[in-house]
């Protein structure tokens, strides 16, 4: 949404001062198979959530060239925890229903002719009030594209499942058969019809900033190396 907190709160006040909707470009709340994951699991259809790991990886590092966007930190904070990184911290949200108490993260480099300014890899992992812990990835510099969660009934998975096409799920209770479809399609036909019938939209700007939010937390982690407290999602 924005490279800080304080942005976000601006553009949310900037938007009801105006009335007018603000949404967030989140795809993933359309896709069938993460929509399926949701429903899982805010319906505890396969009991508690014992276990969940997410990432997001690829190795942008190979093919990087002058110029881009990706590799400097002005434009893109934290690099690929920022670009594909948000990807993972909305599913942990969207997985858990619930909000995190606290962070630990770590990020390393092991290409720094080419991660000058960025670093290479981000890791991190998140207590939750039922004090399991979570771990989660974020790369550009390896391979990574799942959400798996551990339930009281079994394991529930999608692999790949960030991408714009070719996701695979399961549950216990068997394989997610869904065909392909356009993601930004529903995206946008479900967000404009939120503003054409004046509706509570689902990817609001508060939800941003929760995920922003986030981000910045773990790079504090990083940065300081200690367990850092996570509250005030919201204004």
């Amino acid at each position: 949404m924005a490279p800080t907190v304080a942005d976000c709160d601006r553009m949310i006040q900037v938007a009801k001062t105006v009335n007018k909707s603000l949404q967030i470009g989140y795809r993933l709340y359309w896709d069938p198979f993460n929509v399926r994951l949701i429903k899982a699991m805010n319906h505890k259809e396969f009991g508690e959530l014992t276990g969940m790991q997410g990432n997001f990886s690829y190795d942008q590092g190979t093919w990087s060239e002058e110029g881009d966007w990706r590799m400097n930190s002005k434009m893109n904070p934290a690099g690929a925890l920022f670009d594909i990184g948000v990807y993972v911290a909305q599913s942990a949200f969207y997985s858990t229903q619930e909000h995190p108490l606290s962070v630990t993260a770590k990020h390393t480099t092991d290409r720094p002719k080419i991660f000058k300014d960025i670093p290479e890899h981000w890791e991190w992992e998140l207590t939750w009030p039922n004090q399991i812990k979570t771990q989660h990835y974020a790369s550009y510099g390896s391979s990574g594209n799942y959400i798996r969660l551990q339930t009281e009934k079994g394991n529930l998975e999608i692999e790949p499942a960030y991408s714009y096409e070719g996701l695979k799920g399961s549950t216990p209770a068997g394989p997610m058969e869904f065909k392909h479809i356009f993601q930004q399609k529903l995206q946008i036909d479900g967000q404009c019809l939120a503003i054409h019938n004046r509706r509570a939209n689902i990817t609001p700007g508060e939800m941003g900033r929760r995920d922003i939010l986030l981000l910045n937390r773990i790079m504090e982690a990083a940065d300081s190396q200690t367990s850092i407290a996570l509250d005030n999602f919201y204004v």
